[in-house]
């Protein structure tokens, strides 16, 4: 539960180099990128294989199971296969539109990479 009214964040300064890591549950904003240089953001999404993330193309990579560390890259898992899961997305996904969906498709890394490019308002 967030117990900050907005305006009383805190600020986090982070060099060229550091990471910074927290909950995507958080509520958090960068602010404007006003150099020449693209700005770079690796997003790494953890979840129980239980769920299922129709962004997210295989290989996946499992860190544990049965409570045991695992690392491992996988084509499929419990969640992904799971068809109850699936149909959890049909509307949404149709609802982004066709380009988004093909995108989605297309994609062929287990991460997300974003590049925050140039300046902004």
């Amino acid at each position: 539960m967030c117990t900050e009214l907005p305006g009383e964040g805190e600020f986090v300064k982070a060099d060229k180099g550091d990471v910074v890591v927290f909950s995507s549950l958080m509520l958090h904003h960068t602010k404007n990128n006003n150099s020449d240089s693209d700005r770079w953001a690796y997003v790494v999404e953890y979840m129980s294989t239980e769920h299922y993330d129709p962004l997210v193309m295989p290989p996946f990579f499992v860190v544990t199971e049965g409570g045991e560390a695992r690392p491992r890259f996988v084509q499929t898992y419990k969640g992904h296969s799971n068809l109850t899961n699936r149909l959890k997305y049909v509307g949404p996904l149709m609802k982004e539109g066709s380009r988004r969906l093909a995108g989605a498709f297309k994609q062929k890394t287990f991460g997300a990479v974003k590049k925050v490019t140039g300046k902004t308002d």
